[in-house]
């Protein structure tokens, strides 16, 4: 059931919750949050998932590292869509796989033997995503982590 959202409570709730694996993990967060972020018409659980299961990905993907461990996410409005990029300072995603990764059961993490996931979260987030009219996308360098943005309609 949709409803006028604020997306900062829905992160803010979300590294809350994630707080004590974050300063167990020695993860830095770092927020970049537009204070005036107009609210969006939305399903607030299915959109907690979406952003649950990236910074779930994303924690995942430098947990392990011993340098520095960074978990940036962002919000702003930008024209008629409100942006949320979430990134981090992971291994990357590989140019080839980018294309691959909101695929069910792909995952670009399945060398960690820690990693159980089934690779069904990027693929459930894209749907969710898709089914309120926006998009979600990826970018990234390999060695230099990823960004995933997620762009949801004001109207």
């Amino acid at each position: 059931s949709k409803e006028h959202v604020n997306i900062n409570e829905i992160i803010e709730d979300i590294l809350k919750q994630k707080a004590n694996q974050f300063d167990h993990s020695n993860i830095r967060v770092v927020k970049l949050i537009d204070e005036k972020l107009p609210n969006v018409f939305v399903d607030k659980h299915q959109m907690r998932r979406v952003f649950l299961n990236i910074i779930e990905n994303a924690s995942s993907a430098i947990e392990e590292l011993q340098s520095d461990k960074c978990l940036t996410i962002k919000t702003e409005r930008n024209k008629e869509v409100v942006k949320i990029s979430i990134s981090d300072t992971g291994p990357g995603i590989p140019k080839e796989q980018l294309t691959k990764i909101f695929e069910p059961f792909f995952t670009a993490t399945r060398q960690h033997k820690k990693n159980k996931g089934a690779g069904l979260g990027l693929s459930v987030a894209h749907s969710i995503v898709d089914q309120h009219n926006g998009r979600v996308y990826a970018s990234s360098y390999s060695g230099t982590g990823a960004t995933f943005i997620v762009e949801l309609p004001l109207i």
